[in-house]
């Protein structure tokens, strides 16, 4: 292969991809800036859905709190293959095509080609027999699949013109030339660009998976009673979240009802709200772990909104739709509960975005999955609807087990005699009545302290000290509900119902 092929050659892949890293940046800015999914959150779902529960689990626990870091970056170089790999097929083409013909066939083909290629995607859903999205998506991704291959095949378009010397006019017919002073600056400028691009990509998997801003509580150190907002546990489908306009936001309740509603915010406001302290911990919160956080609440009950409707008699069960294409149901047992809230103020401040600004439903006694966010539509229904997390094979009921976690000391460090141990617990609407920790693998237990709960919904703080000479140096925790049952010992997984077991800490 002659030296003036192999440039040219590495000419027309290099402007494939800054075409292609012009087409990530257009779909991250899209979805960063305006109210329009992502493009590469498609791929995203569509791999969890060919994922067995298990395998996904598994995946989970491997990368733990970075699996966000990994589907977005998977998102994005997949996307960018796509662009990269339209461009080069229709680059056999280009030489039928003339003038500034060429430039704007090439982009809507390519445009064409990425929207063929996010619409099989989506169309798994067939085959998986999973919804990837929802019927408010489809257009929305088409057409921005559509902008993306548009936008990454006219810039590779515009590069490889500048790089190569060729402009939009008829097919040259030299065959070579030689590098060149303008060939040098529109390389440098060129790359220039696509650094630019790929910064702001960099910022937008930075910002985006660390959500909300969540700090962390330092080794060794028990929450408060009530978790500030920026270290309240954030979990989330989505790569980015909706971002709601509240003037244009209106809850609609609907179905089994002898009259459809909508609601503005304020109407909701106006109900009569209260305060209710409520800890929330997430289903794949593993044995130990900090998916788990208490706030202050305020909203309205489910039960007295819904009544503006007036549900039938058949009406069974509640199916929530939300802003991000999120879904699930609730049975009527549920609904009705007094407890269970629509809310709109987190710690005395409206809600933030990531935790669903505006409005999200808070159930006492089950997992996270159970209390969406940035809720849009309920909908009375004769039965239970699988929700999005129930078709990727999590639990329909979702009720909190039973959970204890040794906070201090820290793993490792250097301990004193006696020995200050302190956690928390958690059970749920059941409430906790002991906690024990043992030094000796079990063979006796201690009983600790418990702080008198903010409210029957929120965790319980305990502590206790044991003799430094006489432990083992792995310490074991267990808590009882407010029945007396103590927490299953059987070590499980999160999938499908929640983890199970002690959790141990070992120190010194």
């Amino acid at each position: 292969m002659s030296n003036q092929r192999v440039s040219e050659t590495a000419v027309h892949v290099g402007s494939g991809a800054i075409g292609g890293i012009a087409g990530v940046t257009f779909a991250v800015l899209v979805a960063q800036e305006t109210r329009a999914p992502f493009v590469g959150s498609i791929a995203i779902d569509a791999a969890g859905a060919a994922l067995s529960p298990a395998d996904l689990s598994s995946f989970m626990k491997v990368v733990g709190e970075d699996a966000k870091t990994f589907a977005f970056s998977g998102a994005l170089v997949a996307l960018f293959l796509v662009a990269v790999l339209a461009w080069l097929a229709l680059r056999p083409w280009l030489p039928a095509l003339t003038g500034r013909h060429r430039a704007a066939l090439t982009s809507l083909v390519a445009g064409g080609i990425f929207a063929a290629v996010i619409g099989t995607t989506a169309a798994l859903e067939i085959v998986l027999d999973t919804p990837l999205l929802d019927d408010r998506q489809w257009g929305a991704h088409l057409g921005l699949s559509a902008g993306v291959g548009l936008v990454s095949a006219g810039t590779a378009q515009l590069i490889d013109w500048s790089l190569s010397g060729r402009g939009p006019g008829p097919p040259s017919t030299a065959t070579g030339s030689a590098i060149t002073r303008r060939h040098v600056l529109s390389g440098m400028l060129a790359l220039a660009i696509s650094g630019v691009m790929s910064y702001e990509v960099a910022q937008s998997v930075i910002a985006t998976t660390a959500r909300g801003g969540r700090s962390r509580l330092p080794a060794g150190v028990r929450p408060s009673p009530i978790t500030p907002t920026n270290q309240f546990y954030v979990v989330s489908k989505n790569l980015f979240d909706p971002r709601v306009d509240e003037s244009n936001w209106r809850l609609s309740i609907g179905g089994l009802v002898e009259q459809s509603v909508e609601l503005e915010l304020n109407d909701l406001q106006a109900m009569g709200s209260s305060m209710n302290v409520q800890t929330l911990i997430c289903i794949s919160n593993e044995v130990g772990g900090h998916l788990i956080s208490t706030a202050r609440w305020t909203g309205v009950s489910l039960a007295s909104v819904l009544e503006h409707a007036r549900p039938r008699v058949g009406a069974t069960h509640a199916l929530f739709h939300c802003e991000d294409g999120y879904s699930d149901s609730l049975p009527l047992e549920a609904i009705n509960d007094p407890r269970t809230r629509l809310v709109w103020d987190m710690n005395g401040e409206p809600l933030t975005q990531a935790h669903g600004f505006p409005l999200r439903l808070l159930v006492p006694g089950r997992y996270g999955l159970k209390n969406p966010k940035w809720i849009r539509e309920i909908e009375l229904v004769p039965e239970a609807v699988p929700g999005y997390w129930q078709q990727r094979g999590w639990s329909q009921d979702a009720f909190v087990r039973t959970m204890s976690r040794i906070d201090a000391p820290a793993a490792g460090s250097p301990t004193v005699d006696p020995l200050l141990v302190q956690g928390i617990a958690f059970a749920g609407e059941r409430g906790i009545s002991a906690v024990e920790v043992s030094s000796d693998d079990g063979a006796s237990w201690r009983s600790a302290a418990l702080m008198a709960p903010v409210s029957a919904l929120s965790w319980a703080l305990w502590e206790t000290t044991i003799n430094r000479p006489a432990a083992t140096g792995v310490l074991v925790a267990r808590a009882k509900d407010g029945n007396g049952i103590t927490q299953d010992e059987t070590e499980r997984p999160p999938l499908p119902s929640g983890a199970s077991g002690y959790h141990q800490r070992e120190f010194g």
